[in-house]
């Protein structure tokens, strides 16, 4: 047989060879998508997860301080009482050092509720109604050396965003809207806006 001869079935082998070079290419990407969907099927399982254990979590979280909150005001409330009623009255005789203790005293609690109110141990409908005392007891206590005794407290805690958000109370109490909006800014930067969003804070 010359060489001639073989020329066709040379030609045939190409052929057989290019079709089974195509159907394995075929197979070959069929299963790469198969893989590919598969990984894409594992990764969104995996997204679903995540996003569930991060509720999860998220609702712990919740759940932890809104359990503490009567803890809280139920330790608060009698500290009030006792607090308040030893303040200075008008007609006051105390020595004037014995009368900057009370008044610090009092206001010290105010510091405690701030500090939990930031940190969200505290709602808003409780410290709205804080407010609310707070710039009526400084508006309308008759002794005359109550509000420099209290400015003289604030100066005295060495904080200057409470003191600093007191006298904002004082200046704008008479709104307390706008009091309670600005002390919500002020949780949402303590709290960072992240955690303030899990606990459902404004």
């Amino acid at each position: 047989m010359n060489i001639e001869s073989w020329i066709p079935y040379e030609a045939l082998g190409t052929c057989i060879t290019a079709v089974v070079t195509g159907v394995a290419a075929y197979l070959s990407l069929r299963l790469m998508r198969r893989q590919i969907k598969s990984s894409e099927d594992a990764v969104e399982q995996m997204v679903e997860q995540t996003k569930a254990l991060k509720e999860n979590a998220q609702r712990q979280v919740q759940a932890s301080y809104l359990a503490k909150q009567p803890d809280v005001l139920m330790l608060m409330t009698p500290r009030f009482d006792q607090l308040y009623g030893a303040l200075p009255r008008k007609g006051s005789h105390d020595p004037k050092d014995e009368m900057f203790r009370k008044v610090r005293a009092y206001w010290s609690l105010q510091l405690e509720d701030y500090r939990l109110y930031l940190r969200g141990f505290i709602d808003d409908a409780a410290f709205k109604y804080f407010m609310i005392l707070r710039y009526r007891e400084h508006e309308g206590n008759e002794f005359e050396n109550f509000k420099k005794l209290t400015a003289e407290a604030l100066e005295d805690f060495k904080d200057a965003d409470f003191q600093e958000f007191m006298e904002y109370v004082f200046k704008y109490g008479n709104d307390i809207d706008r009091v309670m909006t600005e002390a919500k800014e002020r949780r949402k930067k303590h709290l960072g806006t992240e955690l303030a969003r899990i606990l459902q804070l404004d």
